[in-house]
């Protein structure tokens, strides 16, 4: 059995990073809901900030239906377009990761199976903007 869709957005502003958690099977419609949320906290950040990176924890997120991979394609491609810093997205597995790395390429943005290993990628580029 599948879990359910599920999404959480928060901002850590000692870390100055966007906190994401996604897992389960999603829908369209859950995908609209989660866009609309990440539309609100990084139009709140835009006009705080100049620059935060964005850590998503997708560890718990399966291969998704295509129309949702593509769904988060466009989503990354519009957020590319606003000047923030990197984003690291750690997966669960090998067969996510590849989806991911060839749905959502754009620069900046790097794809995990290691939590550590996201979080010292995105320390490591920390005082460069």
């Amino acid at each position: 059995m599948s879990e359910a869709p599920f999404f959480e957005v928060r901002f850590d502003e000692a870390a100055g990073i966007l906190h994401m958690r996604i897992s389960g099977f999603w829908t369209k419609a859950t995908l609209a809901a989660f866009g609309a949320r990440l539309l609100v906290e990084t139009g709140k950040l835009r006009l705080a900030r100049r620059r935060y990176d964005i850590l998503s924890d997708a560890s718990c997120f399966p291969v998704q239906a295509p129309d949702v991979a593509a769904g988060f394609e466009t989503l990354t491609r519009k957020g590319a377009e606003f000047d923030r810093g990197r984003t690291a997205i750690v997966v669960g597995g090998v067969l996510a990761k590849k989806q991911a790395e060839r749905t959502m390429a754009t620069p900046g943005l790097k794809i995990f199976l290691d939590e550590a290993e996201a979080r010292a990628w995105l320390a490591a580029d920390r005082g460069k903007a």
